[in-house]
């Protein structure tokens, strides 16, 4: 470490009259310093809280950058920078959704200034990719003629009867899945038809849930086959293919007591190809092994 000036005086002339009192000056004025520096983060923060985060002097944006001019390590004004730039790609991202990419672009510039390794840059940069994919799309798709929007006015009310009916993926061309897909073949900004598509899958789990309590497992397992193709990622598939094995199950240990030997494995079949370690499956086995083969 470098020997900071009054120390070298020190050790050169340690009983010079005027050296304590250069220490005490040195001293206050690095008091002052800090002092300064604390209640400039004080007022940042304080502006931050307020949501004035640019804006010019006095912003809290400002004011941060004013501490990292005096001491280039503060972590509270790097930490205070760092949250503004999340700000931005908060902002960036209400904008996206406002389709406005030019204004989300600068936001997003703005904040990789500011934080160039923040997590949330990089989805933010995709959302905006994303939307001038759309765009691009859209300006190149031919303008809806009158007859267009007929045909998917046609189509949504289609679907909804099919809904209505069961028919969320099946029968094909007829379900609901396809009709939406039709009318969003012609218009892929038709409001009706996008929210009736992801409403899909909420309507097969509710199917699903009545099909099991009206003993149709079978049923059951189309309602969630259309979850799967629709929602693949949907979190409630794990536990909708845990009671449907479990539904399985019951129906083959029915079959089992009626001596139904060849159905009772068919259920089993299908509970096991649910979930292979349903702990229900093997003493089911045995029992259904046991069965004279010449029934069911």
């Amino acid at each position: 470490m470098k020997p900071r000036p009054h120390d070298e005086i020190a050790r050169i002339a340690p009983k010079l009259p005027a050296l304590t009192e250069l220490r005490g000056q040195l001293a206050q004025s690095r008091e002052s310093e800090r002092a300064a520096v604390e209640d400039t983060l004080q007022r940042a923060e304080a502006q931050m809280h307020e949501g004035n985060l640019t804006g010019g002097a006095g912003s809290a944006l400002d004011l941060f950058r004013s501490v990292l001019k005096r001491d280039q390590g503060n972590a509270r004004a790097r930490a205070g920078l760092r949250r503004i730039a999340q700000a931005f790609v908060l902002q960036a991202n209400v904008a996206i959704e406002g389709d406005n990419p030019e204004t989300a672009e600068k936001l997003l510039s703005n904040a990789a200034e500011l934080a160039p390794d923040l997590p949330e840059l990089r989805e933010g940069r995709l959302n905006l990719r994303e939307l001038r994919e759309r765009r691009d799309i859209d300006a190149q798709r031919p303008a809806l003629t009158a007859d267009d929007t007929d045909r998917v006015r046609k189509l949504i009310a289609e679907a909804a009867q099919a809904v209505s009916a069961g028919n969320l993926i099946i029968p094909p061309g007829d379900s609901a899945y396809d009709k939406y897909r039709a009318a969003l073949a012609i218009d892929g900004n038709d409001k009706e038809a996008l929210e009736g598509m992801a409403g899909l899958p909420k309507q097969a789990k509710e199917l699903f849930g009545k099909a099991l309590s009206d003993g149709t497992p079978q049923r059951a397992r189309a309602l969630l086959d259309t979850v799967r193709q629709i929602a693949p990622g949907d979190a409630a598939i794990p536990s909708m293919s845990e009671r449907l094995s479990n539904a399985f199950i019951d129906q083959a240990e029915a079959r089992v007591r009626e001596g139904r030997r060849n159905d009772a494995a068919r259920a089993l079949d299908a509970a096991r190809e649910l979930n292979p370690v349903n702990p229900r499956l093997a003493p089911l086995d045995e029992r259904i092994q046991a069965l004279p083969e010449s029934r069911g």
